[in-house]
């Protein structure tokens, strides 16, 4: 009976832990962005780095696939979270002629994508931790995200409109700290997404679905999730003959390219997360394409804490975001090619994400 009654508040206990470490880890690499901007005078690119050259460019490679924009703004931050070794390792990796110069090309920068940052795992996440200890071959894992707001943002995008968060294509012209006119305590910088376990999911935490509606709205997303899970069929991706069925609800089952598993790599699945749908909500690919780690993806912050989700805002504050925020009733109406600033359609969860939307909501 002392077991029974005492069992619960041990688990309690070990979880406030690990909520704590995970809240302590979340705030180090939103802080690693002010520090990159005091060395650089910027903000990261959330996609492409400067490498020995000193500045953002595309590199001159025949194949358009193999440019610069696929590297993570994780990399960028390496430095600046005593990670010297690693992003040594990549940025020698690359020069202006080389053809190696995208997460693709894993075999030339082995040691620095496959190093295994416990600062990037949330320890709660049943899938972080065991990666810490996996084979080299397998690429790092992570359990932070950085906000692109309230649209689905190509990782090769070019439209200066379309970014509403505080980080965007390095190839634009550089952010500062100026960009945060909502101001830096009141718009997300940085969310927990849980990983997606070995072997694929069909639970929305740590899954990916495919609406079958070519609109690909947030309320597609939503309804083709039931119970908590997608049904249907999984599918393997573009290296799987199957693909996602008309009637929708299919989700991801093929493991190496799934949510969380390729810190250095830019793409949505792997590194961002949209302020649309609420916490814990579904993330979902685009209904004709059966490969979730092109740009088609709507990703939607998660966690295992009871409720909601860490966040941390743009002055490096954690706060956790209740799965109960509202966020409108304009699901059916994807903003994908919303202005850069003007208040967001999601109300205070969109409003969250976005830099320059004139709102005056804050984080409860």
């Amino acid at each position: 009976m002392l077991i029974a009654l005492l069992l619960p508040a041990v688990q309690a206990a070990r979880e406030a832990a690990r909520r704590m470490q995970c809240t302590n880890h979340l705030k180090q690499v939103s802080l690693s962005t002010h520090t990159f901007h005091d060395a650089n005078s910027t903000l990261p690119a959330a996609w492409n780095i400067k490498p020995v050259l000193g500045h953002y460019q595309k590199f001159a490679v025949t194949n358009p696939a193999q440019e610069m924009r696929r590297w993570s703004l994780f990399v960028e931050l390496l430095p600046f979270i005593e990670q010297v070794a690693p992003y040594n390792t990549i940025t020698s990796a690359i020069s202006a002629s080389t053809q190696v110069n995208t997460p693709n090309a894993w075999s030339r920068v082995t040691d620095g994508n496959t190093a295994k940052i416990s600062i990037f795992i949330c320890p709660t996440d049943p899938t972080g931790p065991g990666s810490l200890q996996a084979a080299n071959t397998v690429e790092g894992r992570h359990n932070y995200h950085f906000s692109t707001a309230d649209v689905i943002v190509s990782d090769g995008e070019t439209n200066l409109a379309k970014f509403r968060g505080p980080f965007r294509n390095g190839l634009l012209n550089p952010t500062t700290m100026s960009i945060y006119a909502d101001g830096t305590s009141n718009t997300v910088a940085f969310s927990e997404c849980v990983m997606t376990p070995p072997g694929g999911t069909k639970r929305i935490r740590g899954g990916i679905g495919f609406p079958p509606n070519a609109a690909y709205t947030a309320q597609d997303c939503l309804s083709v999730a039931m119970g908590g899970e997608f049904p249907g069929q999984g599918v393997g991706g573009a290296q799987n003959d199957a693909a996602p069925s008309a009637t929708g609800g299919d989700w991801y089952n093929r493991d190496s390219d799934a949510i969380g598993k390729k810190w250095g790599d830019g793409l949505a699945i792997q590194c961002v997360f949209n302020t649309i749908l609420r916490p814990n909500s579904p993330t979902c690919a685009k209904g004709s394409d059966n490969y979730p780690t092109s740009s088609n993806a709507m990703v939607t912050a998660t966690s295992y804490h009871t409720g909601g989700v860490n966040v941390s805002m743009g002055d490096g504050s954690v706060r956790f975001i209740s799965e109960s925020i509202s966020n409108g009733n304009t699901l059916s109406t994807h903003n994908v090619n919303a202005d850069q600033r003007g208040a967001s359609p999601y109300d205070v969860w969109g409003a969250l994400g976005t830099v320059d939307g004139g709102e005056s909501k804050s984080a409860p």
